[in-house]
């Protein structure tokens, strides 16, 4: 089943899983690829069935918690996908901090900014140095005073915006400087990063978009 998977076959790779769990039906990880090949074929209840499940064998032992909490907040469901998240980041490693960006989104889709705020700060405690907990500070800030107060948020992180690693930082505030019509506090600072580091394709590509949207598509095109 997972060599099928592999090959992006969900189809057969399902059926095999089927077969499988008839004998193991309390096996968490196959119930998570069983998921996923669920979710490749489209069928997103199976997918969360499948998810729940190996949950309930095996709490802890696969990230079908984020999964799951991926699929509520896809779906809308803000108050699934906190919960889910959350259930991920307690039993489960959190290496890239990918649940706490979901538990934050949807405490702010909750119009819970205070909740949002205190996973951010847990977030920006364990990685200092990533512009994760950054960018989603910003997504608070906007939401709650405009650009100005995401860009706010963005210079006072200190992060070095002309790295590579840090260029969603820089998308973050080019969006809120041209948004308020500062296209050229904009273009000097994707000006800065692409001086830094000139074969930084990231860069190239927002300078890119930078000149499409100001309608210069002979730039945009370069």
């Amino acid at each position: 089943g997972t060599i099928l998977l592999k090959m992006n076959k969900p189809e057969q790779a399902l059926a095999k899983f089927d077969e499988g769990l008839t004998l193991w039906p309390n096996n968490p990880g196959a119930r998570y690829l069983a998921g996923i090949a669920a979710l490749n074929v489209g069928d997103r209840a199976r997918a969360l069935e499948e998810y729940r499940e190996a949950i309930r064998s095996g709490e802890g032992e696969t990230d079908a918690a984020l999964r799951m909490a991926e699929i509520y907040y896809q779906m809308g469901n803000y108050g699934l996908a906190l919960q889910f998240a959350e259930r991920q980041i307690r039993y489960r490693p959190d290496p890239q901090g990918l649940a706490h960006v979901v538990a934050a989104r949807a405490a702010m889709a909750a119009e819970a900014h205070e909740h949002a705020e205190s996973i951010l700060a847990r977030l920006r405690s364990r990685f200092p140095n990533s512009d994760v907990a950054h960018i989603e500070f910003a997504e608070i800030a906007r939401r709650k005073g405009g650009s100005q107060a995401a860009i706010d948020v963005i210079v006072a992180s200190e992060l070095d915006l002309t790295d590579p690693a840090n260029i969603n930082a820089l998308r973050s505030l080019v969006s809120d400087h041209l948004a308020i019509g500062q296209a050229g506090e904009a273009r000097n600072a994707i000006q800065a990063a692409i001086t830094a580091h000139p074969s930084d394709p990231g860069a190239q590509d927002l300078l890119g978009r930078f000149h499409r949207i100001s309608g210069n598509n002979p730039e945009a095109l370069a």
